[in-house]
């Protein structure tokens, strides 16, 4: 059993994103998560108290960790049926690979809700 402690920003739309990399494969595993408010943190993530880690990839993806507006998922929708990599989109809309790749992926499955 692996034990992982993160601490993470949830955003105002009360979202948990987690990507865990585990040392096993194939395999059906058991997941435990305890949410607890981190006693040091802020409630808002303002640009007074952006963590560290976020002030240093924002500085090449402006738009990091900030929430998707409707009109930036449209783009996100019109350039990726453009055919534009993956790559390519997240240079544009200044946001991770990542974040490109999930936010297509949660749209894709919500599309016909």
């Amino acid at each position: 059993m692996d034990t992982y402690t993160l601490n993470r920003f949830v955003g105002d739309d009360g979202i948990l994103h987690l990507d865990l990399p585990v040392r096993v494969t194939s395999t059906e595993v058991e997941v435990v998560i305890v949410v607890q408010k981190s006693q040091d943190s802020p409630t808002k993530m303002d640009s007074k108290h952006v963590p560290k880690h976020v002030a240093e990839i924002r500085k090449k993806y402006s738009r990091a960790y900030e929430p998707w507006t409707t009109s930036e998922e449209k783009r996100l929708l019109q350039l990726h049926d453009e055919d534009q990599t993956v790559d390519e989109i997240s240079k544009i809309l200044q946001r991770q690979p990542g974040a490109i790749r999930s936010r297509l992926n949660k749209i894709t499955l919500h599309k016909d809700l």
